[in-house]
């Protein structure tokens, strides 16, 4: 594949815009790593894209939908589904980029709601 347009500034290389292939969505935190049911978490990470897809909140088998605050290439701000819990539990929360890519998921805790101001 032979480039045309080269010159020694871009080191040879010139890529059509549509040509430049996203990275993998990729999760690296959750800020706060445990919370109530309900609560405000960001996920910081990286290749989310520009458009919002969705989040998936995941708990025992069951998958639920993660209220989008604001979405960024390199964050996403969900509010956690409400539910009723009577103790804490682990739940892996994966965030799934507008053309269906999906991160590594991320586990966090979540607490009964009433339990909120212990975090």
């Amino acid at each position: 594949n032979e480039l045309v347009d080269t010159f020694q500034m871009n080191n040879g290389v010139t890529l059509a815009r549509g040509d430049v292939l996203p990275i993998d969505p990729a999760s690296f935190a959750a800020d706060p790593l445990g919370t109530a049911a309900g609560a405000i978490v960001n996920i910081a990470g990286e290749g989310f894209g520009p458009e919002p897809g969705q989040v998936l909140v995941q708990i025992e088998g069951v998958e639920l939908q993660g209220q989008i605050e604001g979405w960024y290439d390199l964050g996403v701000r969900i509010r956690l589904p409400e539910m009723s819990l009577t103790s804490s539990v682990m739940a892996n929360v994966v965030v799934i980029r507008g053309d269906g890519a999906a991160s590594n998921p991320l586990a966090i805790e979540i607490a009964p709601v009433d339990a909120l101001a212990a975090y």
